[in-house]
């Protein structure tokens, strides 16, 4: 998934749309976004599916609960100002 930009919300933030950073090898838990997000805005998509058992490690990485499967899309959605 590309970059995607969407319209500001309320003017105040944009929310990007990406695939997400790190390396899929059936080892890695943890990846991140290109860019700073805004804290509780990250939603992440596994396969298409969104995933509910994430936790943030900070503004720019996150974690799997397990290592993701060799041959899976990550893609994520997340506010910026």
């Amino acid at each position: 998934m590309a970059l995607i930009i969407a319209k500001p919300r309320g003017g105040e933030s944009v929310t990007i749309k990406e695939a997400a950073i790190g390396t899929i090898d059936g080892l890695n838990d943890t990846f991140e976004t290109s860019l700073d997000y805004f804290p509780n805005t990250l939603s992440v998509f596994l396969n298409g599916l969104r995933e509910r058992y994430i936790t943030e490690l900070g503004n720019k990485k996150f974690k799997f609960e397990q290592a993701v499967r060799v041959g899976s899309t990550i893609d994520v959605e997340y506010d910026r100002f």
